[in-house]
């Protein structure tokens, strides 16, 4: 290629770029120097600096060194005219740098409102966020229905299956809490694994309720080989499970552990009598 902007040859493309502001150049009446090449084609603008090898030619868009080997003729225009052009260009390169500036401006104004709109975005997260956690570790929902045996039956399951005594033991009489609380043996033997084994044992399973008054009994069907069916009694006006009369009649304890026992006698006749 014969043609180098700053020291480096330039396209046919860009050559096509320098063509067209020339023509700008003509089209708007303003006279420039015009340098004819040997290829056919020709560039105006305003010469800025010559040597013997060669000269430098301002277009408006930038400036492009020629070597004098690939130029035919140039038309040279007076200098009046040159300085004309050249301040043409120049109120043209500062519209556009002004542009420019807006339009950055606008960009930047649209990064600095988007970024606003997401930090109070993030914000609002947050704090929803912070609600919720609030929400869910805030007081804890009514768990248990005492309502019924079978309300207080699905209580206890619901217990057992958090491995939770404290809530276990509120689904049995008074008695029977106080006696938890305080009997050492008894508590040495306590643990959670019951308590998950009580609800895989009874969760699911089907039974009847058979009422006496104020006393319930629960039977499962098919019925268990142990432990006896669960005996509830009202008090205070909830129904509670008797489990002092479950521990006494139904389990004893020996030296190193608690059993089932009482299979020979008929527990709920004996509850009933109570």
């Amino acid at each position: 290629m014969d043609i180098v902007r700053k020291g480096k040859f330039i396209t046919k493309h860009f050559i096509a770029i320098v063509l067209f502001v020339c023509a700008l150049s003509i089209s708007i009446r303003v006279w420039c120097d015009e340098v004819h090449l040997k290829s056919g084609n020709s560039i105006k603008g305003v010469i800025t600096t010559e040597s013997e090898e060669s000269l430098t030619i301002e277009v408006g868009i930038g400036s492009f060194t020629i070597l004098k080997s690939n130029i035919e003729s140039i038309d040279r225009d007076v200098l009046e005219s040159n300085e004309q052009l050249k301040s043409k260009w120049e109120n043209r390169k500062k519209k556009l740098e002004e542009k420019d500036r807006q339009m950055k401006a606008k960009e930047a104004k649209v990064k600095a409102r988007q970024s606003e709109e997401d930090r109070v975005s993030s914000q609002h997260g947050k704090k929803a966020a912070k609600e919720k956690k609030k929400e869910e570790t805030g007081p804890e929902k009514v768990w248990y229905n005492f309502s019924t045996p079978e309300n207080t039956f699905n209580s206890l399951m619901y217990a057992c299956k958090a491995m939770d005594f404290k809530k276990n033991d509120l689904c049995y009489t008074k008695e029977f809490q106080n006696f938890t609380k305080t009997d050492k043996k008894y508590l040495s033997h306590r643990n959670t694994g019951q308590l998950r084994n009580a609800y895989s044992y009874w969760h699911g399973k089907p039974y009847k309720i058979k009422l006496h008054g104020n006393k319930a009994i629960m039977r499962f069907s098919p019925p268990f080989k142990r432990p006896e069916p669960f005996y509830f009694v009202k008090e205070g006006g909830e129904w509670k499970i008797d489990g002092m009369f479950s521990f006494r009649n139904v389990i004893i304890e020996n030296s190193k552990n608690w059993h089932w026992r009482n299979s020979k006698i008929d527990n709920e006749k004996l509850w009933l009598r109570k």
